[in-house]
């Protein structure tokens, strides 16, 4: 999205400025787009009614197959080693992004309705906590489960 970053800084500064006593909490995650797990990447599309359902299919015939990934070593550029592609995006991969933002979305969907004081803006693998301090915290924790169990872990220094 055009202006994207943008947008939510500006939003951060309005709910502020409406709730003083509210609190923001920048979430990174880790090496996101490596480290995902295939089946939440494929939980949104499978389970899709209306048009999204039709994408399954088209997703499923690039992700159903571990596919090698070849690499060759720096001091002997002879020796060429194998590695098999079993989790994340694929790299260049133009549906990567909205099929991480799936997967995320659907972490957040959750974490939202367990935490209904706290908006989540998100863009790509940043998402910002906002809320009262208490609700924040236990959004957090909360969100930081869910990420897990997609293979994502929270950037713990940014």
């Amino acid at each position: 999205m055009h202006g994207g970053c943008e947008t939510i800084i500006h939003g951060l500064r309005a709910t502020l400025d409406l709730h003083p006593d509210w609190v923001v909490l920048q979430v990174d995650i880790q090496n996101a787009f490596n480290t995902v797990f295939w089946e939440a990447l494929f939980h949104e599309p499978c389970a899709a009614t209306g048009s999204l359902d039709q994408l399954f299919p088209f997703v499923r015939s690039f992700y159903a197959h571990r596919l090698p990934l070849f690499f060759s070593h720096c001091f002997r550029e002879d020796e060429v080693s194998l590695l098999s592609s079993e989790s994340s995006t694929r790299q260049e991969d133009p549906l990567g992004g909205a099929l991480f933002a799936l997967a995320h979305l659907r972490a957040l969907r959750i974490v939202a309705s367990e935490h209904p004081l706290c908006l989540f803006p998100s863009l790509a693998d940043d998402t910002h906590i906002v809320g009262p301090l208490e609700s924040v915290v236990a959004a957090f924790h909360g969100l930081e489960g869910h990420l897990l169990a997609m293979g994502l872990a929270i950037q713990p220094t940014k």
